[in-house]
């Protein structure tokens, strides 16, 4: 629902409308909280500013900058009305480069005419790799909850960083109990594959090594250890495992 704003609305290119009881400020310039900016400066600001549009009441746009028109047009394919969108944000493809907008909508009334002002603002690049990123950790977090095997990381030393809550239902261990032993130690018997991983011959990809670890009783539970080796994207140092058990 719109916010309901009592302030002017300013129907641009039908020139500056005056404010509930304040001085019309004179021809040619729009009044500004420290005094008035002229009619031109303001109309390339918003002529080369973000995306905005003007409606009525009832929607039908009145003005729409050549932003707004741009993100209209590149809508329209995809049967998509930025001035009626019921969306927070929209994404689309300008110029051969995706963009994310927010949508903003604000009721301003001019002698208690309703008017609909609908902004887009861009999301910024850090902003959409945050919900991207947030995203991403959101789908791992349900996999690992879902998935019937425990998952594990390490570092390059072997020592595990990170070991999936499932593991409390495997071995009767709390994650944390877990974090920072190392993957190769926690076999009752020493496992010379495993041993190898630590080493540079050994950074490679294994599959289903049969181990046997003790839970908490003390009983004997047998697991197929599977993993990849972690590589950093930026330096291609080797970082450690990431795998299944």
């Amino acid at each position: 629902m719109a916010r309901r704003n009592k302030h002017s609305a300013l129907p641009v290119g039908s020139g500056p409308a005056s404010g509930h009881g304040d001085a019309a400020p004179r021809s040619g310039a729009v009044r500004a909280s420290s005094g008035t900016v002229p009619e031109a400066l303001f109309q390339r600001l918003i002529e080369a500013g973000d995306p905005v549009c003007l409606s009525d009441a009832r929607g039908q746009r009145l003005y729409a900058n050549p932003a707004f028109e741009r993100v209209v047009a590149a809508a329209a394919p995809l049967g998509i009305d930025p001035v009626h969108s019921d969306t927070a944000e929209l994404s689309l493809v300008i110029d051969e480069r995706t963009v994310r907008f927010a949508i903003h909508r604000d009721a301003v009334f001019l002698d208690e005419t309703e008017f609909m002002v609908t902004r887009l603002v861009p999301v910024g690049e850090t902003e959409a790799l945050r919900d991207a990123l947030a995203d991403a950790v959101e789908r791992l977090e349900d996999i690992t909850r879902l998935v019937s095997d425990w998952i594990w990381e390490t570092n390059r030393n072997l020592v595990l960083t990170m070991v999936s809550p499932r593991v409390s239902e495997a071995l009767g261990y709390h994650q944390i109990e877990l974090t920072g032993r190392r993957l190769n130690e926690l076999p009752t018997t020493p496992h010379p594959l495993l041993d190898e991983l630590a080493g540079p011959s050994g950074r490679r990809p294994f599959r289903e090594i049969a181990v046997e670890i003790a839970d908490r009783s003390g009983k004997t539970r047998h697991f197929l250890l599977s993993g990849l080796p972690v590589y950093c994207r930026r330096t291609g140092d080797f970082l450690g495992y990431r795998g299944t058990a």
